[in-house]
């Protein structure tokens, strides 16, 4: 037994010295290093991981600050944990709207999370400005905490992820129930069922969903920013107080820029509007949510994804 203990720990330990075996670049001297410490002036391993492009050391987020290279898997424990259902990026947000569409349209969950920013979302996450925007905290509000460590980090990478996985569960169950007997469940007001027939009747509903017929059956027809709609959509979106809003969103995202698109579909025949709100980190955008700024002002239903039919 104390055998296979002590082989544990060499594994254990053996892993633990490869994983600080990722070359990195002394901020004092340049000097290539493998270990803890600067073999040249002795200066502790920077924080962080260290790009394999430039060399700039005590990074945090996916991209290098000075030349954009992507994280590399293997960097340093604290940022180690990446949650491998969030794409690389886009290169516009209309790319970023266009391929969760696609996904939507071959019915690919995974594909259609891929498009959201997830863990680098939290990693830009600004907590104080967050909270100064809202002037409130809550145990729901995730984005009001601080990333402190890698451990909160993991957990906050799963909020966000269960926070996308939500807003679609939320629209399937919308667009279930529409036009039945349970459509208040699809707006997430609880129902009694106290009989087998309703009980029978809610299951038929469930099991013939409308939405399972969607994929392969979408088509994207245009993707419009709210300029280009202007005359069609609320004049309030235009205010100055809603762009403060969105500009104050933009920093409690940590995000370089923010913006809205509506993309113009047709399902099965039927004219539809779906609204994005993207975020851009660096030179790659990403989704953040389908509950826009616009799609809200315009009066989408809140558990519809920020879907829209004519």
């Amino acid at each position: 037994m104390k055998r296979i203990v002590f082989l544990i720990l060499a594994i254990l330990l053996c892993a633990s010295c490869m994983a600080e075996s990722a070359a990195w670049f002394c901020p004092n001297d340049g000097s290539e290093n493998n270990g803890n410490f600067c073999m040249e002036c002795g200066a502790a391993r920077p924080a962080g991981w260290t790009c394999p492009n430039c060399g700039t050391t005590g990074q945090s987020g996916n991209f290098c600050v000075e030349c954009g290279a992507a994280r590399p898997q293997d960097s340093s424990p604290e940022t180690a944990y990446v949650f491998e259902g969030e794409g690389p990026g886009f290169d516009s947000p209309e790319d970023a709207l266009t391929a969760y569409i696609s996904a939507l349209n071959a019915g690919d969950v995974p594909a259609m999370l891929s498009t959201f920013a997830i863990e680098t979302y939290v990693d830009n996450m600004n907590a104080a400005e967050a909270i100064d925007r809202i002037r409130s905290i809550s145990a729901a509000g995730y984005y009001t905490v601080p990333v402190a460590g890698p451990y909160i980090r993991g957990i906050l990478i799963e909020r966000r992820r269960d926070e996308i996985s939500k807003f679609l569960y939320y629209s399937w169950l919308y667009y279930t129930t529409v036009g039945t007997d349970f459509s208040d469940l699809g707006k997430m007001s609880p129902m009694v069922i106290n009989d087998q027939n309703t009980l029978n009747h809610y299951l038929d509903v469930m099991e013939t969903s409308p939405v399972e017929t969607w994929p392969g059956h979408i088509s994207l027809t245009a993707i419009y920013t709210p300029e280009d709609i202007r005359s069609s959509i609320p004049a309030a979106y235009f205010s100055e107080q809603t762009q403060k809003n969105m500009e104050r969103q933009r920093l409690s995202c940590g995000a370089d820029e923010l913006a809205e698109r509506v993309a113009m579909l047709d399902i099965d025949g039927a004219k539809t509007i779906q609204f994005m709100s993207c975020v851009r980190y660096g030179d790659r955008w990403y989704n953040r949510t389908p509950m826009s700024i616009l799609a809200m002002i315009s009066g989408t239903e809140m558990y519809s994804g920020g879907m829209v039919w004519q």
